[in-house]
């Protein structure tokens, strides 16, 4: 059976998205939504959100997202974000990856 997951997306200077490599799936697609759902208290408007957390159910489509800003991003994932120029190194080589593996 697929499993669903959360992944969290950067959100560039130039408005672009971009993998981060972050993702996670809590052991069941129930647990999963569970946990993100825990997460929509620090959703922000979209205009001040740096990262979209992002739901995709166990077909893997994309069904729900919460904009974070950095202070979400820290308290998801214990993390302090990266930079812009981290992001795009990140997000360019899992699109290289993706390309080679087709």
């Amino acid at each position: 059976m697929a499993q669903s997951f959360m992944e969290l997306i950067y959100i560039d200077n130039d408005g672009d998205a971009r993998q981060t490599g972050l993702r996670r799936s809590a052991g069941t697609n129930a647990a999963t939504l569970a946990e993100f759902r825990r997460w929509r208290p620090f959703g922000v408007d979209i205009n001040d959100a740096r990262f979209l957390l992002d739901y995709h159910n166990a077909k893997g489509d994309l069904s729900d997202t919460i904009a974070v800003d950095v202070d979400g991003f820290r308290a998801i994932t214990g993390l302090e974000p990266g930079d812009d120029e981290h992001y795009r190194m990140i997000d360019a080589r899992f699109w290289d990856e993706a390309r080679s593996a087709a």
